[in-house]
């Protein structure tokens, strides 16, 4: 199986899951979901960049609003639940104890608009010096929302401030509602994008000439890439305290299988790096892994390493923990194996087309990323790709659509064939589409017939060339709509050549009143005297007078001239 290997550097991350949060809002119309259980820490980075709470709240206690960040949670039940709030240097607790306030509002009734009504409806709120504080919520009942707002006092007293962690224990009480931290579910893909890197919105009507790729969808809880239905394995190091000069190695093994292996003196392209700066969250994406073997992950620093970090196996998609956290320290020379057990879920997605079309028409490439060749399908057929990915923790699946159709091929209405003699007149041709609206294309097998080799209009009247012998032109006329061909539809124009028609000989060109002679004609198959309405072959007449004849002959292909 090929390994795909992708690494990112996070200043803010949005990635969400039950019981862990790793990024926070700035604002109170940012402010992030958390919902956490009695003994589980909810922990994330501090903001450590100089910022101020904005104006308008009533900020109650705080004498001041440095490096805030903004959450809300959702409550189960009615009950007194009590959390214990504390700022450290390092993820673990450890590293000493940094200054933390916050503030607390609510209960609101719904989860949004309540940015306005922060005022005196405060429900708890500390200006200390301590690391450590205590928020007390007593909730009237179920289903009721709380804003909260954390502040690192480090922003004062050493601007812009000092970079740390932030820990949220819920020490007693009914747990917060997790619910509030699931993706949305039944959402619908803004499109997909053709050759040319057009979008191509959902509920289309396509173009069977151009074939076309579905996204899968882009949710907060995946992976960067496209092909987020790739089983996959999220490395993370939470953050980079310093460049993260290992000394040694990241290997990772696939059913006891060496995979890939980072070797690295200093690690500063392939770890670390200029761009993994102080408070940054560093994720190296293993996809395209086999869920059902055992992924190990070995970590290695040889001594005089520098450099401590947090490393944390995660499913990709959801975010939740597979394997640590451990702290990976540069202190002295060590290692330690991270493992995923084989059949773990990795967030591997599937999709469902409906109707089917079996290998035709839409095909897999990549993993979810689906190419669509309109020309395979079905005409008049709408098509609908359901997306289903399993939801974080206590979060039912979720999934994203994408609908399209393809369009009625278009037929041409039938054209009659037409036979006419030289000099006559040539019907028009008026070609029409079902559905009304095609455009299309015509060819013409001989152009003596006074028809161009091809066009795309009707074809006007005109009168019909002089020709010597039988002259036929074949037609194929082909519909096209939104990049659909219909079947092409065939007709002939043929031009016969009319005669020529002299007289062979008259037997007494000049008579007598009362005597007769006679008339025979040649160039033709049958004769008329107009005259007389006679026909045959050869005509006797008597003429009383001076008389000018005329014979209409025609040929044996219906055409006729006149001496």
């Amino acid at each position: 199986m090929i390994k795909q290997l992708f690494k990112i550097i996070l200043f803010v991350s949005v990635l969400i899951n039950k019981n862990q949060l790793f990024a926070q809002g700035n604002t109170c119309a940012q402010a992030t979901p958390f919902c956490t259980g009695v003994g589980t820490p909810f922990v994330y980075p501090n903001v450590h960049n100089g910022s101020v709470a904005q104006t308008g709240p009533n900020y109650g206690c705080l004498g001041s609003r440095p490096d805030p960040s903004w959450f809300y949670l959702k409550t189960s039940a009615a009950g007194v639940m009590t959390f214990s709030l504390s700022q450290t240097v390092n993820a673990n607790g450890t590293g000493g104890g940094l200054d933390v306030d916050y503030i607390a509002w609510g209960p609101f009734a719904s989860q949004t608009g309540n940015c306005g009504s922060l005022g005196t409806n405060t429900v708890g709120c500390s200006f200390s010096a301590a690391s450590t504080e205590t928020i007390s919520i007593n909730s009237p009942g179920a289903g009721l929302f709380y804003i909260i707002m954390i502040t690192n006092y480090t922003g004062v007293t050493a601007p812009p401030g000092t970079a740390g962690y932030i820990a949220i224990t819920q020490t007693s009480g009914p747990s917060t509602d997790c619910s509030i931290t699931c993706p949305l579910d039944n959402f619908t893909l803004v499109g997909a994008v053709n050759s040319s890197g057009v979008n191509i919105p959902n509920g289309s009507t396509v173009n069977c000439a151009v074939p076309f790729v579905i996204q899968p969808p882009k949710l907060p809880l995946n992976n960067p890439n496209h092909d987020i239905l790739t089983p996959c394995i999220k490395v993370s190091y939470e953050p980079f305290t310093a460049n993260l000069n290992t000394n040694g190695t990241v290997r990772a093994y696939e059913g006891g299988i060496q995979s890939w292996a980072t070797n690295c003196p200093t690690c500063t392209a392939t770890i670390g790096g200029t761009v993994a700066t102080v408070g940054n969250n560093y994720f190296i994406y293993y996809t395209q892994v086999d869920p059902a073997k055992q992924h190990d992950f070995s970590f290695c620093n040889g001594a005089g390493a520098i450099g401590t970090s947090t490393v944390t196996l995660r499913n990709c998609w959801s975010n939740a923990v597979i394997a640590g956290p451990t702290v990976w320290t540069g202190s002295a020379a060590n290692c330690f194996t991270l493992t995923a057990p084989a059949n773990t879920s990795v967030g591997a997605g599937t999709f469902v087309i409906a109707p089917a079309t079996g290998s035709v028409g839409i095909v897999d490439y990549n993993w979810g990323l689906l190419y669509v060749d309109p020309s395979y399908l079905p005409s008049g057929q709408t098509y609908t790709v359901t997306y289903t990915f399993q939801g974080p923790s206590g979060c039912t699946p979720v999934h994203g659509t994408y609908t399209f159709s393809v369009p009625a091929v278009p037929v041409v209405s039938a054209i009659a064939s037409q036979t006419v003699c030289s000099g006559a007149t040539v019907n028009a041709s008026n070609f029409t589409t079902t559905p009304a609206g095609g455009a299309y294309t015509w060819i013409n097998s001989n152009t003596s017939i006074g028809v161009a080799a091809n066009g795309t209009v009707n074809i006007a009247s005109y009168t019909a060339p002089s020709v010597a012998v039988p002259t036929i032109g074949n037609f194929t006329i082909t519909p096209t709509q939104s990049g659909c061909i219909g079947t092409p539809k065939n007709f002939t124009i043929t031009i016969n050549p009319t005669p020529t028609v002299a007289i062979a000989s008259v037997s007494s060109p000049t008579v007598c009143s009362g005597n007769s002679t006679i008339i025979t004609p040649i160039g033709a198959s049958t004769y008329t005297l107009l005259n007389t309405g006679a026909t045959g072959t050869s005509f006797t007449v008597s003429p009383a007078a001076n008389t000018t004849y005329s014979i209409v002959g025609t040929s044996s292909l219906s055409c006729s001239s006149t001496n």
